[in-house]
């Protein structure tokens, strides 16, 4: 996440709510799955701490329905179900199923919005022709590197194969990873 960016959002959305204006719905789904996390691992965790992170939960998770995240893929809405799926369940829920749910939901969404390839030749090509944010990209980036390494991790440690990203399906080129892409590789080529 980019700070001054989810600031930007929760200063947009807080404005539209005291205005009673449209929302977007995917800023929304980031905030409350942020605000989720930090009271639920705020210091004191008691029944009252729970009960607000529960319905913070909630309204992020109406918010992510609302936004049609599947039809309508946003980086927001792919952050909010990434900070779900890796803080959130395994601390309330422990549900494997939801789970490997989630993470197919996020492996989609990632390359729907073009993350795998974000480092392309074809996609280095189209961003010469326009204006691109570098925030965003770099957001993007990170983002990708993010699902990739937690599934190597998991991969590497369950030594099985898997049906979501693999080192050689990766299209993203990133010089400062290249000797951990190689390292990667060679784990699970054994």
């Amino acid at each position: 996440m980019h700070v001054p960016t989810v600031r930007d959002h929760f200063e947009t959305v807080y404005s539209k709510v005291e205005g009673q204006k449209q929302l977007n719905y995917s800023h929304l789904a980031l905030i409350c799955t942020i605000f989720t996390l930090s009271v639920y691992f705020s210091t004191t965790i008691d029944q009252e701490n729970r009960r607000d992170a529960s319905n913070w939960g909630i309204i992020a998770q109406d918010a992510l329905s609302a936004s049609d995240c599947i039809k309508k893929p946003s980086m927001e809405a792919l952050q909010s179900i990434i900070l779900i799926g890796m803080h959130i369940l395994p601390n309330v829920t422990g549900s494997a199923w939801m789970l490997r749910n989630l993470a197919g939901t996020e492996i989609q969404l990632a390359r729907a919005l073009g993350l795998d390839q974000i480092d392309s030749t074809a996609a280095n090509r189209k961003r010469e022709c326009y204006n691109v944010d570098p925030v965003e990209l770099e957001v993007g980036r990170r983002v990708w590197w993010h699902l990739a390494s937690t599934e190597w991790y998991i991969i590497s440690h369950i030594r099985q194969g898997s049906a979501g990203l693999t080192a050689l399906g990766l299209c993203v080129l990133f010089q400062a990873f290249h000797g951990l892409a190689d390292l990667i590789c060679s784990i699970l080529s054994r």
